[in-house]
């Protein structure tokens, strides 16, 4: 009598369980059922988003897309149709994109240098209509520009030095008003960006003052200021291979070092990025430009940092990652990026009209050089 009696309380129990695991997953695919615990962010009528604590769900054209983070900020690029999201993930901040014709979903593969705070996100296209463009930026400042590798299916964001030909062509989500929970409302920060769609993201087009611009942060050990204009290199004497990956302070020490009959306050050494912004402290990225004033002259000099491909200052997985997809045939690299690739070559000026030849031996070396097993 005892077994029949256990018998029978089970079957109730494991029916409401199978119940509420069957809610659990409708849920998860209507955000609108679940506002009372979610964020709600939008696009236009047919693009819109939840964000559930670690969780996104995209709506667009009846297709429900789920992304692995909460939402930071996301945008439509309208001429290809591909919506970008600025995810955070428990490391940092990541890119995935969705291409709406395809309905592919290609994940980002490294953390983005920013924090999760009052970021937006815009994207653009080459003027052929075929090369994609992301910009984040923090506040109101001009921010950074990166180019959009993708390889089986993982998405690379390579930092450029220059967005000249970018035609900026996006609608930016819009956070709704905030019907998160309490306990949702602590891991998902109200976000605070005030982008708008159809803004043109440039840095000579920024209608923003100068005293209002926010520092960059590429790096979590890294600090920069705003610089004035005077200071801001305007031209780049000659390109230089690093011999591996510097801070800031060892750079300046170095070149202080080289000439020692300089009276002390007669020579500056400073820093900056891409962009025209100081870097004071922190580690050298590929692209940033060395600015050492003496004897009455400028010099300015753009820094190679050897395996650094994606901007984190040092060869990385990330980094690895691209250059094996362009040594198996894949999309070339070019400029700075392939400087940094070329991992055969000493430290030094590079010629700035040199093709480099990238071989499965840059591959081996970068690979080591990022200790990756």
């Amino acid at each position: 009598m005892k077994n029949r009696r256990n018998k029978k309380m089970l079957f109730p129990s494991t029916a409401v369980l199978l119940i509420l695991t069957l809610m659990a997953a409708l849920l998860t695919c209507t955000p609108g059922k679940a506002e009372s615990a979610a964020q709600q962010w939008t696009i236009n009528h047919d693009i819109s988003f939840t964000v559930v604590k670690d969780s996104t769900v995209l709506q667009t054209g009846g297709q429900c897309v789920s992304f692995t983070g909460s939402l930071r900020a996301a945008c439509l690029e309208q001429t290809s149709s591909t919506i970008f999201v600025l995810l955070y993930r428990d490391d940092g901040l990541y890119v995935d994109f969705y291409r709406q014709g395809s309905k592919e979903l290609v994940c980002g593969t490294f953390p983005m240098p920013f924090s999760a705070e009052n970021v937006s996100l815009e994207a653009g296209v080459d003027p052929t209509g075929k090369i994609l463009y992301i910009c984040c930026r923090m506040g109101q400042g001009s921010g950074e520009v990166y180019r959009i590798q993708e390889t089986g299916g993982e998405a690379f964001c390579i930092a450029e030095t220059s967005s000249a030909n970018v035609i900026w062509n996006s609608q930016a989500a819009v956070q709704q008003a905030n019907t998160a929970s309490a306990s949702s409302q602590e891991s998902i920060p109200e976000s605070k960006s005030e982008s708008q769609p159809n803004s043109m993201v440039s840095s000579e087009e920024s209608s923003a003052p100068e005293s209002q611009v926010q520092p960059e942060s590429r790096q979590e050990s890294s600090t920069a200021s705003v610089s004035s204009a005077a200071s801001t290199p305007q031209q780049i004497n000659r390109i230089y291979r690093c011999s591996g990956p510097l801070t800031v302070a060892e750079l300046q020490q170095m070149v202080l070092e080289l000439h020692p009959q300089q009276i002390a306050g007669q020579e500056t050494v400073q820093v900056f990025t891409s962009k025209g912004v100081e870097r004071k402290t922190g580690s050298l990225t590929t692209g940033d430009v060395l600015q050492d004033r003496r004897e009455g002259k400028v010099e300015t000099v753009q820094l190679v940092i050897p395996g650094d491909l994606c901007g984190g200052g040092r060869p990385n997985q990330a980094s690895y990652s691209l250059l094996r997809s362009c040594v198996a045939g894949g999309a070339p690299l070019s400029g700075l990026t392939a400087y940094a690739a070329d991992m055969t070559q000493p430290s030094g000026d590079i010629a700035a009209d040199s093709q480099p030849e990238l071989t499965a031996a840059d591959l081996l070396l970068l690979k080591r050089a990022a200790d990756i097993a």
